[in-house]
């Protein structure tokens, strides 16, 4: 039986096949889609990251890796700005195409 690490790691890879056929338009929107959303769900995801920083926490998990996982909103707002960063950076498998 196939474990849950080794499903994401299939769906992964299938996506990232996906992906890979996509334009630098296609790419980009998907991109900044993501950002968007990670800003709009904000608050969904600062609960559900509290529920596993105390699932953590009660696991006995040391605290520099809690630190490590705990979300903040400029955490989250740094995270969608990456994602923007990214977006606006040159499409590198298009310099493989020409």
């Amino acid at each position: 039986m196939e474990t849950y690490m080794q499903m994401l790691g299939r769906l992964a890879k299938s996506a990232s096949r996906e992906a890979a056929k996509l334009g630098t338009k296609a790419k980009n929107r998907g991109l900044l889609a993501v950002a968007n959303e990670l800003v709009e769900e904000r608050e969904l995801i600062l609960q559900e990251n509290a529920k596993d920083i105390e699932a953590a926490k009660a696991k006995g998990v040391k605290q520099s890796l809690i630190d490590r996982l705990a979300l903040t909103e400029q955490r989250i707002e740094d995270m969608a700005e990456g994602l923007r960063q990214i977006a606006a950076l040159d499409d590198p498998s298009e310099k493989c195409l020409a």
